[in-house]
């Protein structure tokens, strides 16, 4: 651990103690005695032992005020989930901080405390003060919090999804015949990314996985991923409206032909958002936002019903 000012003053008033206690008569005999080599051995090691509880020290004062801090938050967010419109969006900033907060300390609040907070955020207007801030921290925190295990992909280690190509589609009882509706009917679960990291305001990933909603399955799906968003511009087919998609069946060895596909080009489930707002963010991302904060907390598909989000 690197010596900060702090920690140099108290290394100089520890050796000042010393000297004063014993004497500076009494510290030469000890050297003499005990020559300079074994003096100079013995001085480190006593230094040695002073620090580890001088750290030991410091590292248990800072646990007790996170955890005072992380209280203090709890009861911001508490209060502010019981106040009047008005009051709730002009708290927006403080809220913001209080949910930043109890991330770090991983304070838990009730399920009807975050309905509360969800609802009124829903309901405030987002020209207000703090709000994306305030909406970006709300999403995070109850993502980790519904998380089964959110150390696993809050791990700095975690792959980015679009490294490697998907998990393939799977088609399971197809039948080759159009069914009493003239459509073709099965099961069908469609490619899959798992256990990685994806940003939404990446350039270079977006291209990806744009190519290959155009290229393959006008579908693909994020199953238990960490989805971060630091507010840049969204490039990334949210839906699709009537795009043509033939389904293969590997096992018979058949290709059905294309049908329109309407519907959501992704889908994310059992997700960690980890969102991270300054100011509005673009379009896509103010839509990508709210949405999100009118959801569950952990999966999330798009409908066509904004045009911005959606290729034809």
């Amino acid at each position: 651990m690197p010596l900060n000012e702090t920690d140099r003053a108290w290394v100089r008033e520890t050796i000042q103690n010393t000297l004063n206690i014993n004497g500076r008569g009494r510290l030469a005999r000890f050297t003499k005695d005990w020559s300079g080599a074994g003096a100079a051995i013995a001085i480190v090691l006593f230094m040695a032992l002073q620090w580890t509880a001088y750290v030991e020290f410091r590292t248990q004062t800072n646990d007790r005020l996170g955890r005072i801090e992380g209280q203090l938050a709890k009861q911001t967010a508490v209060t502010q989930a019981s106040l009047p419109a008005s009051e709730f969006r002009a708290a927006l900033p403080d809220l913001g901080s209080a949910l930043q907060t109890m991330q770090k300390e991983k304070i838990s609040i009730s399920p009807v405390t975050v309905d509360a907070i969800q609802k009124k955020m829903i309901a405030t207007e987002s020209s207000a003060l703090g709000y994306w801030p305030a909406a970006a921290e709300f999403i995070s925190y109850r993502s980790r919090n519904q998380a089964q295990n959110p150390s696993q992909l809050l791990n700095a280690n975690l792959p980015n999804c679009t490294d490697s190509d998907p998990h393939p589609p799977i088609v399971t009882n197809a039948s080759p015949d159009r069914g009493p509706d003239g459509m073709y009917h099965g099961s069908f679960n469609g490619p899959y990314y798992e256990n990685c990291r994806f940003e939404l305001d990446s350039p270079d990933a977006d291209s990806k996985v744009n190519s290959m909603l155009m290229a393959r399955a006008p579908f693909l799906s994020f199953k238990h991923c960490l989805i971060v968003y630091r507010g840049g511009a969204i490039d990334l087919i949210l839906a699709f409206q009537n795009k043509p998609y033939a389904i293969e069946i590997p096992e018979q060895h058949l290709v059905l032909p294309a049908t329109p596909y309407l519907g959501p080009a992704l889908i994310f489930g059992q997700c960690i958002f980890d969102f991270r707002l300054t100011a509005a963010p673009p379009p896509k991302g103010q839509d990508f936002t709210q949405r999100l904060l009118a959801s569950d907390g952990m999966t999330l598909g798009f409908d066509v019903q904004n045009p911005q989000a959606t290729e034809n």
